[in-house]
């Protein structure tokens, strides 16, 4: 790898940290200050790390770029995971936001075969735009399967 891809790593593995421990983006700053401290402490040839260090992007919008760019890999993972699984099951539950928008929330628990564990996921978060019905929610659930091409018939649907 490059110096600029090491450091681009880098800064996805920060951004991806800092979002793990839901703390605030515009903490990237104060990571790379840490990181200078750090490497002036640890190196001998300080002006080598220091000047790499300084060019690992970590600003509040190159952070929520990256956040952006992990969560698509991951939901793209997961639908990859969806599509591999004989069956998964899932959950769902209505809520409503601060703007008293309906919202449906679809879960999914399946079996990871690579890691051969159970694994359970946050699908999506679907508004539910004029009435909440049963009716209205199950199209919702079938316009988006339909939409990400998921197969909804390896589903079972259930209560957590």
């Amino acid at each position: 790898m490059t110096e600029q891809e090491k450091c681009g790593e880098a800064s996805l593995r920060i951004s991806w940290t800092l979002a793990k421990h839901m703390k605030p983006f515009t903490d990237a700053e104060v990571v790379k200050e840490c990181f200078l401290e750090a490497g002036n402490a640890l190196f001998e040839n300080k002006k080598d790390v220091v000047e790499t260090i300084r060019r690992i992007p970590l600003s509040a919008s190159t952070s929520t770029r990256n956040t952006h760019v992990l969560a698509e890999e991951n939901y793209c993972d997961v639908k990859q995971q969806l599509n591999n699984a004989n069956y998964y099951d899932l959950a769902m539950d209505e809520l409503c936001d601060v703007f008293v928008t309906a919202q449906l929330n679809i879960f999914v628990r399946y079996l990871d075969q690579t890691r051969e564990t159970f694994v359970e996921e946050i699908l999506a978060l679907l508004p539910l735009l004029g009435r909440t019905r049963g009716e209205d929610m199950i199209k919702a659930v079938m316009d988006y399967f339909d939409k990400d091409e998921l197969r909804l018939e390896k589903a079972f649907i259930g209560n957590y």
